[in-house]
């Protein structure tokens, strides 16, 4: 395991925040999911849940816990015919806090809240019918809409998550959705050095965040760039499975920080193969 210093952590953390405000990633062959999610596991008491409640009173969002259908994807109340807003469009071009994230192995409508979630995660672009009568909603941000008509909710977003868990998501036999969970976040397992929690333990904060403005919001990789990325996903030969995955994540915090950064590409390949 990778034991980060809170500057390690808070780096990444406010790197994946930035990426929510990105638009598009265009490489020299194809165009990628432009926002990176965050997924962090580690025993409980380490500080997870502080890191989301910081990163929420500096972004304006609030935790959820208890996901739903209604609250992802957007319902009609059946008693009052309001339409409750999915929180992928409330909280586009922001992220998506998921605090104490847990699912068990025969929680059947778990998993398939959380199949909706891997969807949205790789493609936040939705159709859904609607089970009651509402009144026709348009909103238009840019390219982005929500629109509710016909009985249909039409949803084109853009969000980055970052989610809490105390599930063990290196575990033997783990479920496969969890497992497609991991693959598409970048994951820290939260945990520090001896040295780093006695500093902690004199004041040092555990996550600090500081805000990243892009300098573009739509990024074009050339075939130069692109292959000094790809030498550092491509030198990690024993994490075969991963290498789709992390080149992509090194694109997309190239795209945000708008440089190669060794030390930093480096990390994120180390993380990805625990």
């Amino acid at each position: 395991m990778v034991n980060l210093t809170s500057e390690q952590l808070s780096r990444i953390v406010n790197i994946v925040l930035a990426s929510s405000k990105l638009k598009e990633i265009h490489l020299p062959h194809m165009t990628i999911r432009a926002n990176l999610h965050l997924l962090i596991w580690g025993d409980v008491g380490i500080g997870k849940s502080t890191i989301l409640k910081e990163i929420g009173e500096n972004m304006d969002v609030e935790s959820v816990r208890g996901l739903t259908p209604a609250v992802m994807l957007g319902a009609v109340d059946k008693s009052t015919g309001e339409f409750l807003e999915p929180i992928t469009w409330t909280y586009r071009n922001k992220v998506i806090l998921l605090d104490e994230y847990h699912i068990e192995k025969f929680d059947k409508k778990g998993r398939e809240v959380l199949n909706e979630m891997l969807k949205l995660m790789e493609h936040p672009r939705y159709i859904k019918k609607v089970g009651y009568r509402c009144n026709e909603i348009e909103e238009v941000e840019d390219d982005l809409y929500l629109r509710v008509k016909s009985g249909k909710i039409a949803c084109n977003t853009r969000f980055s998550m970052v989610i809490d868990t105390m599930m063990n998501i290196t575990k033997k036999k783990q479920l496969k959705e969890i497992e497609a969970l991991a693959s598409r976040c970048l994951t820290i397992y939260l945990a520090f050095s001896f040295e780093e929690l006695r500093k902690i333990a004199m004041g040092k904060v555990i996550y600090s965040y500081s805000h990243i403005k892009l300098k573009k919001d739509i990024v074009k990789i050339n075939k130069k760039t692109y292959a000094k990325i790809e030498s550092y996903a491509g030198a990690r030969k024993n994490n075969k499975s991963r290498y789709f995955r992390l080149l992509g994540d090194l694109c997309r915090i190239y795209a945000v920080i708008g440089k190669i950064d060794h030390e930093l590409f480096n990390l994120i390949c180390d993380l990805s193969e625990e």
